[in-house]
C-alpha cells in the first residue's frame, strides 16, 4: 500500500501542477500553532482516557527519539538532494 502511494503521488502532483495548481509551503507560524494545538489535544485526550494516554506517551517518546535520528540521517541529505535534483532554470 505504501509503495503504491509513494509511486502514484508524484504522478498526481505533476498532473495538478500542469493543470495550474500552485504549490506553497504552509507558513511557519501556522505550522507552529497547529503543532501546539494538536499536542494540547493529545494531552487532553490522554488525561481523559488512560489507554490513549499510555499510547500517546509511548509513541511521543519513540517519535522524539526518531526525530533525532532523522535529523542526522535524512534531513541533511534531503536538504542537499532535493535542490540538487532540480533541473537548471
Amino acid at each position: 500500500m505504501l509503495a503504491r502511494y509513494d509511486h502514484l503521488n508524484p504522478q498526481a502532483l505533476r498532473r495538478l501542477v500542469v493543470a495550474g495548481a500552485q504549490l506553497r509551503f504552509w507558513p511557519r507560524d501556522i505550522m507552529q500553532a497547529a503543532w501546539k494545538e494538536a499536542h494540547a489535544l493529545y494531552d487532553e485526550m490522554g488525561a481523559k482516557n488512560p489507554r490513549f494516554g499510555r499510547i500517546w506517551a509511548s509513541y511521543k517518546a519513540y517519535r522524539d527519539e526518531e526525530y533525532q535520528w532523522f535529523r542526522v540521517a535524512e534531513s541533511s541529505f534531503d536538504n542537499f538532494a532535493f535542490p540538487a535534483a532540480q533541473p537548471p532554470r
